[in-house]
């Protein structure tokens, strides 16, 4: 039988019940866009206001106007709810506390690859390794499973594994597998943590994924610092140094049962969910809750509570100090009923940023790792390239301090955020040319380690912000901890690339030790 006219590709209503997936969204959009506007055209060429139909009386047309007044006011009154919750809970003292998860977390890291010669001088590579995968692989599964554990959960297991990895490691000396698996439980942590605060932050403002960040930032030289200090300067067993790390454990738990309670997100209804409309096409056009806002058109300040589409929100006075010592209440996560597929859709949406944020790590740690350990003035002296080596990513350092730090003052958008990666690549195209040639051959280049560290910071403050802007409410804890993935995947990559590079230059430049 024939197709009744006009049914032949025709957008098809999603179930009642079923999310609208970027897939199902898309179908017969352009057909649907030409209808409508062939339908808006029609009253203005009569002289009636948009959206009224040829049968609509003058006071349907007013009731409609009044519904969407009223829709207006009420998401003009859920934002102005939502700031007032985020102003109150972002204290001070969670602040503070937001900061030093950053700098405590990662600090673990920094510690063990510090220690990494001293540890196990004849496989350092392998202490990268170690430290690398686990968290790699946490963050590659996070999006099947994190919104399934509470916040409870996550820091009761981070605050058990930070001393089992200092005191495996410390205790453990000359037992290489030992170590390794000491390092293993320090990279779960850390990747734990850092997908951990990365998923609290988007329900709060940019001042605490800011916070965060700094934390993160000054990590690297905090880690640097606590090694260089008590075994260099104080002459302090590197196996004791790592023992005293246990003291940030404690320092750790502190600063969680500090955090404020967050403001509470409750899942729209599907209905509701696919009234949503794009903020950068028709105000018309259904979008799916899974596809993000035009990346290329976010504006700066988009995290700002009163620029944030409203969304309701449930009373819950559980505070998280009470939730860790009392057990009145879990740190509650915001849960979705997506599936795999969709969750992977998810994932795939956040590309605009996932890849700036995966090229820069990539591009850095091919520079830490590989270039920067084979320079020095001169080139063939071995403590020469040391001191380079350790300059470059103290200077390294001290430019993704700054720069993470200033997510509250610059505030990048998605076309901005690309330039990013452009600079890295070309800063390390430069370092491997001139590592070969010797152009630009004397200390002035740890001005550009710095900027390096700039453009790292810069890209990781404002991909996560951007992520979390992308999508609506109750996805953005599920989409920062999808994001989380390019980093490290940038990270690894560069390392592997890092390794080959330090092993052309040595042999270009004939180095044998």
């Amino acid at each position: 039988p024939r197709e009744p006219a006009g049914a032949r590709g025709s957008p098809r209503e999603p179930l009642p019940g079923r999310l609208a997936t970027p897939a199902r969204a898309a179908r017969g959009r352009t057909h649907s866009l030409t209808m409508r506007a062939e339908e808006d055209a029609m009253p203005l060429l009569k002289g009636e206001p948009r959206g009224a139909s040829r049968g609509d009386s003058r006071e349907d047309i007013e009731e409609s106007e009044a519904q969407e007044t009223s829709h207006e006011r009420a998401r003009t009154t859920s934002a102005a709810a939502l700031q007032v919750r985020i102003e109150e809970a972002e204290t001070p003292r969670h602040l503070a506390a937001m900061f030093c998860l950053g700098l405590i977390n990662n600090s673990s890291f920094v510690i063990m690859v510090a220690s990494a010669k001293s540890l196990i001088p004849d496989a350092v590579g392998l202490v990268y390794i170690f430290s690398s995968i686990p968290s790699f692989l946490l963050r590659l599964s996070a999006p099947y499973w994190f919104d399934r554990v509470t916040y409870r959960t996550r820091v009761i297991c981070m605050v058990a594994l930070m001393p089992v990895a200092y005191s495996a490691v410390a205790f453990a000396k000359g037992t290489t597998w030992l170590q390794l698996m000491g390092i293993l439980a320090m990279s779960f942590q850390t990747g734990l943590g850092e997908v951990s605060a990365l998923a609290l932050s988007s329900r709060f403002s940019n001042r605490t994924l800011t916070m965060w960040s700094s934390g993160t930032g000054l990590a690297g030289l905090f880690g640097y610092l606590w090694v260089v200090s008590l075994n260099l300067w104080l002459g302090m067993d590197i196996s004791l140094v790592l023992f005293l790390a246990n003291v940030l454990t404690g320092a750790f738990f502190l600063a969680c049962i500090n955090l404020s309670p967050p403001p509470p997100v409750t899942r729209p209804e599907p209905e509701d969910l696919r009234s949503f409309a794009s903020t950068a096409g028709s105000p018309r056009t259904p979008r799916s809750p899974l596809t993000p806002r035009s990346p290329w058109s976010t504006p700066a300040g988009a995290s700002d509570p009163e620029k944030m589409q409203g969304f309701e929100f449930q009373e819950d006075e559980t505070s998280f100090v009470l939730s860790f010592i009392m057990d009145q209440g879990d740190g509650e996560v915001v849960r979705t009923e997506l599936s795999v597929k969709e969750r992977m859709e998810l994932t795939g949406t956040l590309w605009p940023w996932m890849v700036p944020l995966a090229v820069v790590y990539l591009a850095e740690y091919a520079m830490q790792s590989g270039v920067w350990g084979a320079i020095g003035f001169p080139t063939d002296s071995k403590s020469a390239r040391n001191i380079f080596y350790s300059y470059g990513n103290w200077f390294y350092q001290g430019g993704v301090f700054v720069s993470r730090s200033s997510g509250t003052f610059y505030e990048a958008t998605t076309r901005e955020l690309w330039y990013m990666p452009v600079l890295q690549v070309l800063l390390l195209v430069f370092f491997v040319a001139d590592a070969q040639f010797h152009w630009w051959y004397d200390y002035s280049l740890l001005g550009l380690c710095f900027v390096a560290g700039l453009a790292g910071g810069v890209t990781y403050v404002n991909g996560y912000r951007l992520i979390q802007e992308s999508v609506e409410p109750y996805l953005k804890e599920l989409a920062m901890a999808g994001g989380a993935i390019a980093s490290d995947l940038g990270t690894l990559t560069g390392e592997a690339i890092g390794i080959g590079i330090q092993a052309w230059l040595y042999q270009v430049n004939s180095i044998s030790d």
